[in-house]
């Protein structure tokens, strides 16, 4: 009877914690992001966005390029922000307070093109466990 009711203690705590059965969703996506073969600023990001539709997005904050998330498995559209400090502002942009970096005015900008975020071309295909996969950006013609 004690044995009992240790293991429907631990299969109890298990659901309540949300990690039992929920492993075979989601996969570990970590990499590194380089843009023209340089790390970008530290607080851009990646985002990975379910191309159905009902599944949760996830990403991450880019800490010297690199990145880890938990995201749900199949097929992701993948969005990359990298930001650029201005140091003054453009017509129709609005400053929210001081701007990242020195001499910066408040005002940021999206550096990549469309069809790395707002317009992305980029997906991945997401399978259960680790799944590694480095975007190696190039904006600059040769």
């Amino acid at each position: 009877m004690i044995k009992r009711a240790s293991t429907s203690g631990f299969f109890l705590a298990c659901l309540l914690l949300s990690g039992c059965g929920d492993d075979s969703k989601t996969g570990t996506v970590s990499g590194k992001v380089t843009v023209n073969g340089e790390i970008p600023m530290d607080g851009s990001s990646i985002n990975f966005v379910s191309s159905d539709g009902k599944s949760s997005s996830a990403g991450d904050t880019l800490k010297q390029g690199k990145y880890s998330a938990t995201v749900p498995i199949g097929t992701v559209k993948v969005e990359i922000r990298v930001p650029r400090p201005l140091t003054r502002a453009k017509p129709g942009l609005k400053s929210d307070g001081p701007g990242p970096g020195p001499g910066a005015s408040g005002f940021i900008e999206e550096s990549l093109p469309a069809e790395y975020n707002d317009k992305t071309t980029l997906t991945l295909e997401v399978k259960a466990g680790s799944n590694e996969k480095n975007w190696e950006i190039q904006t600059k013609t040769k």
